[in-house]
């Protein structure tokens, strides 16, 4: 199969998406299915949207390409560079699930510094927020579960082998699917990605907690009062 809806998928979830020419036949053949998705970071260039292009769609000396179908850059615009089978994933743990025939590849412009597993505050916000949103359309578009969304660090075999995205899987995954509790402070609920994901969370009746002077995207699935909500936010957790 030739996923030839790629960019079609992305602009239907209000993202901007750039298409390389000849994206729709690109590609080291078909792929089999889509069964996951992994996220990578490039370790580019520290400057410009997305430097990386060239690379991911043409290849490096020691591997031909396309790299990836698709690549995202600082802006949170989304490059289509292939529609076939990509090599991204190399050696993986479980090849039914995770190899390049089975898997969507997306090359983040990043320069994977620092090197860490936790938090995502070194990435741009905009970045951030359209790396969630592009993934969930794609969950969407081929049914893939949260579960089988994942980082090149966690399939990669043997284990430790790579080290991208510099960002926290299991936060990225949570982000996806919301939470049992959301709490908002101050300037968080303008940003995009946090408000979906509180917004995600109220769908669960789980509990949201904003604490901000003036109302935001967020403030109407906000229930009681503040002495109320944390009591039950101690219940919760004792």
């Amino acid at each position: 199969m030739m996923l030839t809806n790629l960019a079609d998928i992305l602009r239907e979830a209000g993202l901007t998406v750039i298409e390389s020419d000849g994206w729709k036949t690109r590609g080291h053949g078909k792929m089999t299915s889509v069964k996951s998705i992994i996220c990578h970071h490039t370790a580019g260039p520290a400057t410009g949207d997305y430097p990386s292009l060239k690379t991911v769609r043409d290849g490096r000396k020691d591997l031909s390409g396309p790299l990836s179908q698709l690549g995202l850059g600082r802006s949170g615009k989304w490059y289509v560079i292939a529609a076939g089978l990509c090599y991204h994933a190399g050696v993986v743990t479980d090849t039914s699930l995770y190899s390049n025939a089975n898997a969507i590849g997306i090359e983040a412009e990043g320069t994977g510094i620092p090197s860490t597993d936790s938090g995502h505050t070194h990435w741009p916000d905009v970045q951030y927020e359209s790396y969630l949103r592009g993934v969930k359309a794609l969950q969407k578009a081929f049914n893939v579960p949260t579960s089988h969304v994942k980082g090149h660090k966690e399939i990669a075999a043997p284990a430790g082998r790579k080290a991208d995205p510099n960002f926290s899987m299991d936060e990225f995954r949570a982000a996806l699917e919301g939470l049992d509790a959301v709490i908002s402070i101050g300037t968080t609920s303008v940003f995009l990605y946090i408000t979906e994901l509180a917004l995600r969370t109220a769908h669960k009746h789980a509990i949201i907690i904003e604490i901000n002077p003036d109302d935001t995207e967020v403030s109407h699935v906000v229930r009681d009062q503040a002495i109320t909500i944390l009591s039950k936010l101690l219940h919760y957790l004792s």
